[in-house]
């Protein structure tokens, strides 16, 4: 579907979510699990590049999306389950901080934090919304 395209293909991301401003492929096959990408995105007012990898990839049904900043570890989980009135997509993020620095982040930055990613999800919707009433 409409959502896991967009999500396996991190070229198309800045499409759907104002916020990435632009992604470069780094390794693996550019699309699916096992790609790896640096993500430039405005955050906070100024840009922050972040190296991501799909570490896992199940058609119309799962994308798991990793990276490790400075001091953390982080898992986006996305769920794809079909309904009646098309797809509903679930995020589950684990934010695992490794050092003293990740947790000062993590204590600061929560709140920040989860209003971006609904923010971003908000985004990924309606553009998902709008390419499947074109399809």
């Amino acid at each position: 579907g409409v959502i896991y395209a967009l999500l396996v293909d991190p070229q198309r991301l800045p499409e759907a979510v104002p916020e990435i401003l632009s992604t470069e492929i780094l390794s693996g096959p550019g699309r699916g699990s096992g790609t790896r990408y640096r993500e430039t995105r405005k955050m906070f007012g100024r840009e922050a590049s972040e190296e991501m990898e799909i570490t896992a990839a199940d058609e119309d049904a799962l994308v798991v999306i990793s990276s490790r900043p400075q001091g953390l570890i982080w898992e986006s989980r996305h769920d794809l389950k079909k309904s009646e009135d098309g797809t509903r997509l679930t995020l589950e993020m684990t934010i695992t901080p490794t050092g003293i620095a990740g947790r000062l982040m993590m204590l600061v930055m929560t709140g920040a934090i989860r209003k971006a990613i609904e923010k971003d999800l908000d985004a990924i919707a309606a553009w998902c919304e709008s390419a499947a009433s074109t399809e």
